[in-house]
């Protein structure tokens, strides 16, 4: 299944009669590092010494970290650097990802979804054209999953008689080497025209092939590895809108499929980071003009569905408890136990799983994840918002 289906549909759960375990367990190489372990036997055994918990509770408990060790001992990929599971009496949902986790446990009546969001927002969709002289390969990257999507051969070259007695394989400038002897001028000037034709001809289908792939499901960037001279014909064949995604990461290394594979990675992992620091900084220009922001959760979750948000900054490891009303479903931050215009009762609920499960479930509603290390976001209250041009503007 999908990541993002997997997203929708632990956003759909409905709340459970047991406990519901979400658990995020930082592995590497294949391996349940000690660390992850102590953490896993620590964690459940602090819920094992609570009062709160049932006799039943505590034997689901235990049954779950049996589970999860089992799993983990067992079942990892070499690639996986992060573990996601959602555990329950008639729930099991793992996910192994290729970007860290750290270890944490959120024990509920539903899932906690936010940590895997925001493993998902770090392995955006990307397209990866591959070329040479040959073909171009599109493939479609996404979570660390590789798709190839289509392989569009080039125009067949008319090779002259003298091309082929010499069997020099005349790579052109999208090769290796250059055409060599064994050709004549003439020749030789035939046989590039050709070449050049028939790659800018193939480069074009694929930006083709590009554009339509858009259409169906939109990516974050569009990564090309080839020769950097004939790049312009792939990219400016784009849409114009696409075209400032498409970046040329460099040749193509054959027979060394892991290097391109790395590189992508490291290309997506730096796109990710520039986002981040783009909507954070891009808060607290507006936090220091007092333009259109909303701080702590009291300012932030009232508006969630008045179309005026346009961006939320959460931390994915603090669920930031609160309270939701059953009945219109309005949600509030602190330790309040009636809803304001119904007056029904409030149900204990993770004010960072509503504002996750709205954002997959109904979007748009944009989501920062901001680091750990951003120690302005917990002064706020864990929650804070840029709001569109057309909210209310309150000084600061």
């Amino acid at each position: 299944m999908e990541l993002q289906a997997i997203l929708r549909t632990l956003c759909s759960a409905r709340e459970s009669d047991g406990p519901i375990v979400t658990l995020t367990l930082e592995v590497a190489q294949a391996r349940f590092p000690p660390s992850a372990k102590a953490f896993l036997r620590n964690a459940v055994q602090g819920r094992y010494d609570s009062t709160e918990d049932s006799t039943a509770s505590r034997e689901t408990l235990k049954s779950i970290s049996e589970r999860v060790g089992q799993y983990a001992e067992s079942e990892l990929h070499s690639e996986a650097q992060g573990l996601f599971l959602v555990v329950g009496d008639h729930t099991w949902q793992p996910v192994q990802l290729p970007v860290p986790m750290r270890n944490f446990i959120h024990v509920g009546r539903l899932p906690y979804v936010a940590p895997l969001l925001e493993a998902a927002m770090q392995t955006p969709r990307a397209y990866v054209l591959k070329y040479d002289h040959l073909e171009g390969v599109v493939e479609d990257f996404e979570g660390d999953t590789w798709r190839e999507v289509d392989r569009i051969p080039s125009a067949a070259v008319k090779r002259d008689a003298e091309h082929k007695s010499s069997r020099r394989a005349a790579l052109g400038r999208t090769g290796t080497r250059r055409t060599g002897g064994g050709m004549g001028g003439g020749g030789r000037d035939r046989f590039e025209r050709h070449f050049e034709d028939a790659t800018e001809a193939m480069l074009v289908q694929c930006a083709a092939r590009v554009v339509s792939l858009q259409k169906r499901a939109p990516s974050e960037a569009i990564y090309a590895f080839g020769d950097r001279e004939h790049f312009p014909f792939f990219r400016d064949h784009l849409a114009p809108g696409l075209r400032s995604q498409a970046i040329h990461v460099g040749p193509l290394p054959h027979r060394h499929e892991d290097l391109l594979r790395q590189a992508v990675r490291r290309e997506v992992g730096r796109l990710t980071k520039e986002r981040v620091d783009r909507a954070i900084m891009e808060f607290r220009d507006r936090r220091s003009e007092g333009c259109c922001v909303a701080l702590g959760p009291s300012e932030v979750l009232p508006l969630l569905d008045t179309g005026k948000v346009s961006q939320v900054f959460i931390d994915a490891y603090d669920p930031l408890m609160g309270g939701e009303c059953s009945d219109c479903g309005a949600l509030y931050d602190g330790d309040r136990e009636r809803c304001d215009p119904c007056g029904k009762a409030l149900v204990v609920a993770s004010m960072t799983q509503e504002v996750v499960a709205r954002s997959v479930l109904h979007p748009p509603l944009p989501i920062t994840f901001v680091p750990r290390s951003e120690s302005w976001l917990k002064e706020l209250g864990g929650m804070a918002a840029l709001l569109s041009k057309k909210a209310l503007r309150t000084k600061r």
